[in-house]
């Protein structure tokens, strides 16, 4: 029962309710789902930032979120740093 609660929340997952459902995901510590969560927030950020529930979000949960997105940007620009590095 729990596994398909959380194939629906990530089904249903998108840019008009990831904001409303990450307090959802971290209350109950649905890790995977909080991941999703803040990714489409990150790729999504400039639409995400004009929702008025983005004005709700705590300081801590918008440091997160930011954090999560810098460091996947990291690593993506490593790897391909080491990629052009073996190339040339």
């Amino acid at each position: 029962m729990v596994n398909a609660c959380l194939k629906y929340l990530l089904k249903e997952l998108g840019v008009g309710n990831c904001l409303k459902l990450r307090p959802y995901a971290v209350r109950h510590q649905l890790n995977e789902v909080l991941d999703e969560i803040d990714k489409v927030i990150t790729d999504n950020f400039p639409e995400v930032l004009r929702q008025n529930d983005f004005k709700n979000l705590d300081m801590e949960s918008v440091t997160q979120v930011i954090g999560k997105r810098r460091q996947e940007v990291s690593m993506k620009c490593r790897l391909l740093g080491s990629a052009l590095f073996q190339i040339l």
